[in-house]
């Protein structure tokens, strides 16, 4: 629906997903509910409703994360076509750290550094990454005196989030020279920065 926000926030990725099969023989499309008809095969409750269609089949619902490469995995699991290769999604490029169990006690025993544990799946965290990736690139060079990092709690990061008592997502830390305290204020970039600057006479 055109006046959806959810429509409206996956539509670039949705883009995305087209591009990657415009030399494909698969069909990436989109339908107006409000405005057009169509098979009560598909059964649509809100939006966005996304469902894969194979030639001669019932078309499968899709539920799972609305990001590429979950996407393009389920459109390989569902296909019948298999005479063309899956492409490749592209790593999005970040300025953002990333840290895991093996890196993350020596890499924050020194500095200072505004942490975000996360897990993947977490929507609250999903709507963090622009804000994120704002303050990374106004924290970039060596002149900075922060270093913006995040560790995922469910993947290669799991004991150092239960070291730091990380029970919700997404959780945000300063750590200073390797002692941590739990960071409470606003998510946006700017009241992170501003936070962030405030304590340059106690670095």
């Amino acid at each position: 629906a055109p006046w959806c926000g959810h429509c409206q926030a996956l539509e670039p990725h949705y883009n995305e997903l087209g591009a990657l099969f415009a030399d494909t023989p698969l069909t990436v499309a989109k339908l107006d509910a409000t405005t057009n008809d169509y098979d009560a095969a598909f059964d649509v409750t809100g939006y966005p409703t996304l469902y894969f269609k194979a030639p001669g089949k019932a078309p499968v619902r899709y539920d799972g994360e609305r990001d590429l490469k979950s996407m393009v995995a389920f459109i390989g699991e569902q296909r019948s076509d298999a005479s063309y290769a899956l492409p490749v999604v592209p790593e999005p490029h970040t300025d953002v750290i990333v840290l895991d169990d093996a890196s993350f006690d020596e890499r924050t025993a020194t500095g200072n550094w505004f942490v975000k544990f996360y897990a993947p799946w977490c929507g609250h965290c999903k709507s963090m990454v622009p804000a994120m990736e704002e303050l990374a690139g106004r924290h970039l060079g060596d002149a900075s005196e922060w270093n913006i990092a995040k560790i995922d709690c469910t993947g290669d990061g799991k004991e150092a989030c239960d070291r730091h008592g990380v029970q919700g997502f997404p959780t945000l830390k300063l750590i200073r020279n390797g002692v941590a305290e739990d960071y409470s204020g606003g998510r946006a970039a700017d009241d992170i920065d501003a936070h962030l600057r405030s304590l340059k006479d106690e670095l």
